[in-house]
């Protein structure tokens, strides 16, 4: 029997198991499910694609840091050139899951990311990195992250 429900999923209960695998095992038919995704995977057609997944490099983070807010007061919060670097990596890999930076929570990346874009941080890093010294292809990594910034403030 086909159906139109569309059910919600918390995919932070996911890790490690494929989706379709976990809702298989508990009976469920993977169609019904619409997943949530703050960042889309990367799709060719949509020009959104940011070009490399790769952290900045001490010469631009020296460049960008006076643009970006003061650190977080918590302890326990990431610094804002470990967390520009998961931004700039789960944009470009299509997930805020990155295993490789320490510390780094996707919750926490994503809930930041939303912050700052709602705050417009990332519209004014955009247009201060129009005029710095940086490779093409880093000022267009950084483009990509302020449109994705801008899909969550429509």
């Amino acid at each position: 029997m086909a159906t139109d429900r569309k059910i919600d999923v918390d995919t932070s209960l996911c890790d490690g198991i494929s989706r379709d695998d976990m809702l298989r095992v508990l009976g469920i038919d993977p169609s019904v499910i619409r997943w949530p995704d703050p960042v889309r995977a990367p799709d060719p057609d949509d020009g959104l694609q940011a070009p490399s997944a790769e952290g900045l490099s001490d010469s631009e983070w020296a460049l960008i840091a006076p643009y970006l807010p003061s650190e977080p007061a918590q302890a326990t919060a990431m610094r804002n050139r470990d967390f520009v670097d998961a931004v700039l990596v789960a944009v470009a890999r299509g997930s805020w899951t990155d295993r490789r930076i320490p510390g780094n929570t996707s919750d926490a990346v994503r809930r930041r990311f939303g912050r700052w874009a709602h705050l417009e941080v990332w519209r004014a890093l955009a247009a201060a990195i129009s005029q710095l010294p940086l490779s093409t292809e880093r000022k267009s990594a950084f483009h990509v992250v302020l449109r994705r910034a801008d899909m969550l403030r429509r």
